[in-house]
């Protein structure tokens, strides 16, 4: 799974680190101390969101780290509950094997710097993880709460939330005098719980005063095809919504209706009136930045977000698509072949096709050995064999056939007018395969 490390990961754990040690040594080692337990808590989630079919990735950076997924679905509550319990409990795991094989009883007597190190492992991995499991978000506490009430309750979530981070972060003020990290964090917790709240409780308004209802019909009719009335309601959305999402969604709606269209400027402006900027979905920022001429920009959209784990159809279709117009026939294969199980199969062919026609014959050949594992139909070994005697390597090319005659619906006659297979006209096990 990808990983990503944040110079400002690295700059901010180093200088919290001498600035609460007052020793640069101590520094260095609370910086691979924070990078190893913080790596192991975001495993935690990482492992059991793939346990449960997701595709994660761990980004570490100078607040801490991040685990993404997108759900593949059958991501009940219970199961992300799990993956947020996850990685405390890798930390408290961590952390309670280092205590217990620090004891006198192993090592002998520690020395200061060894007990501090001690300290700073138990502290990180065991004193934080508790703080964690806080029921306050973005903590992973909050996670699990935000799962045990459910989608119907969140501004109960951030209510509660908000109360708890309030009182943490006073009793952090009137208790630890000199530690000013806790009552940070939890006051902007606090606040950040707040404001979600009222974003919750207004969007309420929007539902009582039927703008989501509006924002729906836009999208059906930009699936229908009615761009103008698309247009319309989508420009009703931005004029009357009352929170961020549903403005936003209208916003989308517009950039999808000027895609549509072929107007790459007017995509981009309204992609601009999103905000934040980040809750642009990737796939539409992709196609707007390729409406607009961009196509290095709307592959590099892709690149980031695949880094991130993120997997959609149509995403990878945009970004096969891409990497075919720019000439990149053997990446846009590898692509494929990595996608092979989300694409649909005549996607998947068609690619394959063009990997043969482009001379990309063994990447070609794997693809559609994929194809076949997954449908178990003819054509795909066909593709296979067709690619292997273009290679000039008659025995893979037999191999793939008979599995073909085995799947059964063969079309022989074809095979025996494909120039392809000229060369194998002469082997009898081929004669013997085709029927001829």
């Amino acid at each position: 799974m990808p990983v990503r490390v944040t110079l400002g990961f690295w700059v901010i754990t180093l200088l919290f680190g001498i600035s609460f040690r007052n020793k640069l040594a101590l520094g260095f080692a609370w910086t691979l101390i924070v990078f190893v337990s913080v790596l192991l808590h975001e495993l935690g989630h990482a492992v059991v969101a793939r346990r449960y079919g997701a595709r994660p990735a761990i980004t570490l950076h100078g607040f801490g780290g991040l685990t993404t997924y997108a759900d593949p679905g059958g991501l009940t509550r219970p199961r992300r509950a799990w993956i947020s319990l996850a990685g405390p409990f890798a930390g408290f795991l961590f952390g309670g094997l280092v205590l217990f094989f620090t004891r006198s009883a192993f090592v002998g007597k520690l020395t200061d710097g060894q007990q501090m190190i001690r300290s700073m492992v138990a502290f990180v991995n065991i004193g934080w993880g508790i703080i964690n499991l806080l029921p306050v978000l973005p903590f992973d506490g909050g996670h699990v709460l935000e799962a045990a009430l459910g989608p119907k309750r969140a501004i109960t979530t951030r209510v509660v939330g908000a109360i708890v981070a309030v009182g943490v972060a006073a009793a952090a003020v009137a208790l630890l005098k000199q530690a000013f990290i806790i009552p940070l964090f939890f006051g902007l917790a606090a606040w950040t719980n707040y404001q979600q709240a009222r974003q919750l409780w207004a969007a309420g308004i929007d539902q009582r005063d039927g703008v989501e209802a509006l924002l729906r019909d836009a999208r059906t009719a930009l699936e229908a095809g009615d761009l103008d009335q698309a247009y319309a309601l989508a420009q009703e959305v931005v004029q009357r919504a009352q929170t961020l999402p549903v403005r936003n969604g209208g916003f989308t709606a517009l950039a999808w209706v000027a895609i549509t269209r072929g107007n790459g400027a007017l995509a981009r402006a309204a992609v601009r009136e999103v905000t934040p900027q980040w809750a642009v979905d990737p796939y539409t920022l992709a196609a707007v930045e390729d409406c607009a001429g961009d196509e290095d920009g709307a592959r590099r959209v892709l690149e980031e977000a695949r880094r991130h784990g993120l997997r959609a159809v149509e995403m990878t279709k945009l970004h096969v698509d891409l990497l075919a117009r720019q000439g990149r026939i053997a990446d846009a294969v590898a692509l494929a072949f990595e996608d092979a199980d989300l694409l649909p199969v005549a996607d998947a062919r068609a690619v394959v096709r063009a990997g043969i026609e482009a001379d990309v014959l063994r990447p070609a050949a794997e693809l559609a050995a994929r194809l076949f594992e997954l449908h178990r139909q003819a054509e795909d070994a066909v593709e296979e064999a067709r690619a292997h005697a273009l290679l000039g390597d008659g025995t893979a090319a037999l191999t793939a056939l008979a599995q073909a005659v085995a799947a059964g619906g063969l079309d022989k006659a074809r095979l025996l007018a494909d120039p392809a297979f000229s060369p194998l006209s002469s082997d009898p096990r081929f004669s013997t395969l085709v029927g001829s």
